[in-house]
């Protein structure tokens, strides 16, 4: 490397000029040459602070410190048929101040009955997609801390603290990207509902990684596969709450 910017500076700059030109023309051209490999320079470093910097959209649409969600919510409840309660919890504003269907904070969900069903927290986690106009980030709400899920007797049915893992998840970039995501993990106890310790099926299992992202029509479901490495996706589209369709959005990444 060295050698070349001596041999370039030599053959730009002028130093081997021929001293036969006169004073004030090898002057001039050494003053051009030294002008030019300036620019040269500039150029060169003004493009290496370019590329290490590459532009997302919606970067900082919503408030994240540190990996949690900091920003404004508001307390939405949705209700069943005979108007007891079905859900309860926060929903985030973006950085616009819109209501978003982001989930965040405490939330508790209910059996028709009126018993709790689960009650648990949520946080703000983010993939990077390449969208139309370039790189974009797309934001997703998952499981965090101590959960509690019961039977519609009221007997406890599973309990535990979800472990935050970062999992593969397959997006329209090369190579997909990272985000974390809350799994169970041994640690956690089962019951029937006479109050008996149980071992969990597989079917449990997903239903307690399951996370919904998005509202009533329009909604994502996000659940490890079965290595636990990455995150599969679908979509669901409903209208009048009746689900008209459900899309594959990326299969399983296997290491």
């Amino acid at each position: 490397m060295l050698k070349l910017t001596i041999f370039i500076y030599k053959n730009i700059v002028g130093i081997n000029t021929p001293w036969c030109l006169p004073n004030r023309y090898s002057q001039l051209v050494q003053m051009r040459n030294f002008i030019a490999l300036s620019i040269l320079i500039l150029l060169a470093s003004c493009s290496k602070r370019l590329t290490s910097r590459i532009y997302i959209a919606d970067e900082n649409k919503y408030e994240i410190t540190r990996g949690n969600f900091t920003g404004n919510s508001e307390l939405k409840e949705e209700t069943f048929s005979n108007g007891k309660t079905k859900e309860r919890g926060k929903y985030a504003y973006d950085d616009e101040n819109v209501l978003s269907t982001l989930k965040v904070g405490e939330w508790s969900y209910f059996y028709e009955n009126g018993q709790l069903k689960s009650i648990g927290r949520y946080d703000i986690g983010t993939y990077i997609q390449c969208c139309f106009s370039g790189a974009c980030k797309q934001f997703y709400n998952y499981k965090i801390g101590t959960w509690k899920y019961y039977h519609p007797n009221g007997q406890l049915r599973a309990t535990g603290e979800y472990e935050i893992k970062q999992l593969h998840v397959d997006t329209s970039c090369e190579g997909g990207d990272e985000m974390p995501y809350g799994l169970t993990s041994t640690q956690w106890l089962y019951f029937n509902e006479q109050g008996e310790s149980i071992q969990p099926t597989e079917e449990l299992i997903l239903e307690l990684e399951t996370v919904k992202t998005g509202g009533n029509t329009m909604a994502y479901y996000f659940y490890p596969n079965s290595h636990k490495e990455s995150i599969e996706m679908e979509f669901e589209i409903r209208r009048g709450y009746v689900r008209d369709d459900r899309l594959v959005l990326s299969n399983s990444h296997s290491s």
